[in-house]
């Protein structure tokens, strides 16, 4: 703190804005340099942020592409019976459309009569 107390005190120069400005002005126009070109190019809006989009679609493209069942390389295979998610999505669908009837019975205001009409299936 002594030496805080001891310092000059430092002013501008009369002509500090006007360098600053005409400083500026000299570095917008001066083309980059190879370093800041390079900086640039592996910057990270140009760089990681694509490579993580293109990961993001190749995880995509890999998902659907695979095959839901194995390939069969037996003629005599037996046809499985429908599998264990398709019966739960029937079942689950019947118990909304049941659910909904029930709703629309207490209060038929919760629903449109066009709703109601295709619930029952008129």
């Amino acid at each position: 703190w002594n030496l805080l107390g001891e310092a000059s005190e430092q002013k501008p120069d009369a002509f500090f804005a006007r360098n600053v400005v005409r400083e500026t002005r000299h570095l917008a126009t001066t083309p980059p340099t190879l370093s800041e070109r390079i900086a640039g190019f592996f910057s990270a809006k140009k760089i990681i942020l694509p490579l993580a989009a293109a990961a993001c679609v190749a995880m995509v493209v890999v998902t659907q592409l695979q095959p839901e069942q194995p390939i069969s390389t037996q003629p005599d295979e037996v046809t499985q019976a429908p599998s264990l998610a398709e019966d739960t999505s029937t079942a689950l669908a019947d118990l909304v459309i049941d659910e909904s009837l029930t709703i629309a019975a207490d209060d038929p205001s919760q629903f449109t009569h066009d709703e109601i009409v295709a619930m029952v299936g008129l």
